[in-house]
């Protein structure tokens, strides 16, 4: 399996593409549920030695925050495939976590699973990890930077 590095923290309200972004560093709003987004192959090698392409068999994702239990995870979005660039045939996932974080640096986790297929060829009920991807991201308090804004509505009287 493999992951493209495309992980994304995303916090309430804001739209996500991971087809076209990727930029580090990745921030969320302390204490308050996130996005997260990725990308994975839609079609790879049949095994180490047939290069014949075979659409990926995906069962479910992992997540594990710094070291918090691991948790499966239910209620992944599975998104388009994307149409261009260099991302073109991937298929973006997206996962809105329950609830947030604390303030400061982070690690999330996230790896791909799937059932071992029997001699049949039906899926069995021992699962087979991918390798899993870390990417550090942060937590922080909503603050306002910059100078005050304009004063509005103001009256001067006699």
């Amino acid at each position: 399996m493999n992951f493209l590095l495309a992980l994304l923290f995303v916090p309430i309200g804001m739209q996500i593409d991971p087809c076209t972004t990727a930029q580090p560093p990745f921030t969320v709003n302390s204490g308050a549920p996130f996005t997260i987004a990725w990308l994975m192959d839609a079609m790879v090698p049949a095994s180490p030695t047939d290069p014949t392409l075979v659409p990926q068999r995906i069962d479910g994702y992992y997540l594990q925050i710094d070291s918090t239990p691991r948790v499966r995870l239910s209620g992944v979005i599975i998104g388009l495939p994307c149409v261009g660039g260099p991302n073109l045939g991937k298929i973006p996932f997206t996962y809105r976590t329950t609830s947030g974080v604390s303030r400061g640096s982070h690690l999330a986790q996230l790896l791909a699973y799937n059932y071992i297929l029997d001699v049949n060829g039906n899926p069995t009920t021992t699962e087979q990890e991918g390798p899993a991807v870390t990417v550090p991201f942060a937590a922080v308090d909503l603050t306002h930077t910059g100078p005050p804004r304009i004063p509005a509505n103001v009256i001067i009287r006699r």
